[in-house]
């Protein structure tokens, strides 16, 4: 009798301790999935990095007091980069120099950062086209970028930039890079308002 009393007390505080035991199959599929989202994603500048996911992190280099930029100031990099904003985690910087100023006040953030946060987001497009053009053995010049996949047309070939975005994070930064045509970025904008 005390045997069986001794087995019920000992199910009783291992249930209440434990809370409850769950029994669970994994498939190559979902093992493959947790060791993308533990990997840490790619760096490929002060102000991005994408996950082999395709998640890519903008970083918002100034503090938001309610004037919008921690959303304002990321969409400019998201918008040279050509990425979908849906697939965008905006992260706050922390205080250092690699970000240049990080204030807000005066109304001037978009003024005051409006190119270098575009350059930013166009160099990293530019990293990951490199990368998909070495891999591919053919001209960067011959490639696009479509919502964050770059594409070879004449070939028909593409790659989401969390694929290439490892050996983009290799790659020296670029120090010449063309920004987006202004009327791009209008119809994008309104892509965007239109489609919320």
């Amino acid at each position: 009798m005390s045997e069986n009393v001794n087995r019920r007390t000992f199910i009783r505080v291992a249930a209440g301790t434990t809370g409850a035991l769950a029994v669970g199959v994994l498939t190559t599929r979902d093992v493959a999935r947790a060791a993308r989202r533990a990997a840490p994603p790619s760096v490929l500048s002060a102000f991005v990095e994408i996950g082999e996911d395709g998640t890519v992190r903008i970083i918002a280099k100034n503090p938001e007091i309610g004037s919008g930029v921690k959303t304002s100031l990321p969409m400019l990099i998201a918008e040279e980069l050509d990425v979908d904003w849906s697939t965008v985690r905006v992260v706050q910087a922390d205080f250092a120099a690699k970000y240049g100023d990080q204030f807000t006040g005066g109304s001037t953030a978009i003024w005051d950062h409006f190119t270098p946060l575009r350059q930013a987001g166009a160099a990293a497009r530019a990293l990951l086209i490199t990368a998909a053009a070495n891999r591919w053995s053919v001209s960067a010049d011959t490639c696009s970028t479509e919502r964050g996949t770059v594409i070879h047309a004449s070939s028909g070939r593409r790659m989401r930039y969390g694929e290439l975005a490892a050996d983009a994070a290799k790659l020296p930064a670029p120090t010449n890079v063309r920004l987006k045509d202004s009327s791009q970025l209008l119809q994008h904008a309104l892509h965007w308002v239109e489609h919320r």
